[in-house]
């Protein structure tokens, strides 16, 4: 066991969350060069916490399988290697929390995931593992995003906005994994120190700082290793709906997607629903067409054709003032109102609307100013 961890306190200032899928390369799979990769994966992953402080033999082994990783500011990647049937432990880790019921159905197995996503013992795992739990895992999500009854995933087409939110795999991962880091972070303990060969935390500290520049000593600490059990244990029920509602109302800094839930399902749309016929699609259709007939068009003249004004006073202010006056009036108004700032007499207003006199319009045209009057005042 390593004496110390590097811990990176301003890590999480500094991005989010990021898992790269490393592919399996058919030159070294099975090599030993390929397992010190794997070995090289595994560290990278539980040394998590140094953010862009690795070992620097880890580092290299990285750098040269993962081209560009040593130009990311990002202290927070995850390298999730991949087997040739598409296998990843992410993938085990969704499997770990579904049901009993749905793992049956599905043909699947539940199995204990490891935070370092080491894939020992993943590789006799079929090319259709991945892709089950994949489809498993988005069936039990649009359960919980979307459980009532008239809300079958099928009643929805493939590409609505909440089917592809479920349907998103390596999303959930992200998710997932990031509650398993901070349940790692919150319930595990660093380890007392038993071992009397061990250096004393002080001594390793002031090494680490001679290694490091004096500006960065305030970003970086050292700690014993974090011990504890499992992160979730995959067997209680209880506890595998608590991980997943986590995922989905969000836990320490990650947060809800109940806003985000919340709108695409207010703001639907044609495109949304499958061609099958279902209650919700009724419904929505009813909704839609009553809002569109009870809407009236009411078209007016505009200021396109209006003078162009030159004054001293400032325009800007005489236009808003104008547009909020008009606001505040019935369309009757409007159109006097309008007529008589393009500089139109009453007369002229009173000939457009085919009046034989001007009397009734000079009553409407007194009446419009001491509206305006008491708007102004």
């Amino acid at each position: 066991m390593q004496q110390v961890e590097v811990v990176q306190k301003n890590r999480w200032d500094q991005g989010p969350l990021e898992i790269a899928f490393v592919e399996p390369s058919p030159r070294i799979s099975g090599t030993e060069q390929g397992f010190k990769l794997q070995v090289a994966l595994h560290t990278w992953n539980q040394n998590y916490a140094a953010g862009q402080i690795r070992p620097g033999d880890v580092f290299e082994a990285v750098t040269a399988r993962v081209p560009g990783i040593e130009h990311r500011t990002n202290p927070n990647i995850i390298l999730a290697p991949v087997t040739d049937a598409g296998v990843s432990e992410l993938h085990v880790m969704l499997a770990s929390l579904l049901p009993d019921a749905v793992l049956r159905e599905s043909g699947l197995t539940r199995l204990r995931a490891n935070m370092g996503l080491m894939l020992t013992g993943r590789y006799d795992l079929p090319s259709t593992f991945p892709v089950k739990v994949e489809q498993a895992f988005a069936d039990v999500i649009w359960s919980k995003l979307a459980p009532q009854k008239r809300t079958k995933p099928e009643f929805f087409s493939r590409s609505s906005p909440l089917r592809l939110l479920a349907g998103d795999a390596r999303f959930w991962m992200n998710r997932i994994y990031r509650i398993a880091l901070d349940r790692r972070e919150n319930g595990f303990v660093p380890v007392v120190q038993s071992n009397e060969r061990w250096d004393s935390i002080d001594d390793l500290r002031k090494q680490f700082q001679e290694s490091i520049p004096a500006e960065e000593y305030a970003c970086f600490d050292l700690r014993r290793p974090l011990m504890g059990g499992t992160i979730w244990d995959e067997n209680d029920h209880s506890e595998r709906d608590t991980v997943l509602e986590e995922a989905i109302q969000g836990a320490g800094i990650m947060e809800s997607l109940t806003p985000v839930i919340e709108l695409l399902q207010r703001q639907r749309a044609h495109e949304d629903f499958s061609s099958r016929v279902s209650w919700i699609k009724e419904d929505f259709e009813r909704s839609f067409y009553s809002k569109r007939a009870k809407l009236k068009v009411e078209l007016i003249e505009t200021l396109d054709d209006a003078p162009v004004w030159s004054t001293d006073e400032c325009e800007g202010y005489g236009e808003v003032l104008f547009r909020d006056l008009m606001a505040a009036l019935d369309v009757r108004k409007r159109q006097l109102f309008l007529a008589l700032r393009m500089g139109k007499t009453v007369t002229e207003i009173a000939a457009s609307e085919g009046l034989a006199g001007h009397a009734a319009l000079s009553r409407r045209v007194q009446a419009l100013k001491a509206k305006l009057a008491q708007l102004l005042q």
